[in-house]
């Protein structure tokens, strides 16, 4: 008994004297500083992607994609699907209504939940974020 009192005594004791983290200073270290990872740049592309799209821009919805569907379609291309996906406009809109949520953010990946197991994805590619998949 008395050797638990005295573990218990000892942790506590651990607990209360912990050392303090000292603040590390980046210009020092040579380390780049840790940043914040917030939506409002995702926000922002997803912004710019469904009005474009809603005004039938079709090269600026291009130039916002990641860079694998640029390799798959053409502003063209763009417009041409747009046209045939009789559900276009509902989606453009389900987009829009979820922009008063927050995305799920991730260091190189941002997600926005559309509802039921759909969702829109943006990757980061160098300093930006581009649309990568609605799903």
């Amino acid at each position: 008994m008395k050797r638990l009192a005295c573990l218990v005594l000892l942790a506590a004791a651990a607990c209360v004297h912990q050392p303090q983290p000292v603040p590390v200073d980046p210009i020092a270290t040579g380390e780049p500083p840790v940043q914040t990872v917030t939506d409002a740049e995702a926000r922002a592309v997803t912004e710019q992607f469904v009005a474009a799209a809603e005004k039938r821009d079709f090269a600026t919805v291009y130039a916002l994609l990641s860079g694998a569907l640029r390799d798959r379609y053409t502003p063209d291309r763009l417009a041409r699907d747009f046209d045939a996906e009789p559900l276009a406009s509902e989606r453009l809109a389900r987009i829009r209504a979820a922009l008063g949520q927050p995305f799920s953010m991730g260091d190189k990946r941002a997600t926005l939940s559309l509802g039921e197991r759909n969702q829109l994805a943006l990757v980061k590619e160098g300093d930006v974020w581009r649309v990568a998949a609605v799903e």
